[in-house]
């Protein structure tokens, strides 16, 4: 699919649609956007140069 193709080189990682999965119950919906973000976070951090202490750090002001 090309269009995903443009949304993913223009930095968009989330897509929606009945082409990819039915509608979620409202509920079932903030779950996967709280879980989605929480990952983003992780993987972001994850892509930093930080020490254990510094990991620290983040913790405690998050």
């Amino acid at each position: 699919m090309r269009f995903r193709a443009t949304l993913a080189e223009s930095g968009c990682d989330v897509v929606q649609g009945f082409l990819y999965a039915p509608a979620l119950p409202p509920v079932a919906f903030e779950r996967w956007l709280i879980e989605h973000c929480a990952e983003q976070a992780r993987a972001m951090l994850g892509r930093l140069d930080v020490t254990p202490a510094d990991r620290d750090v983040v913790k405690r002001s998050a």
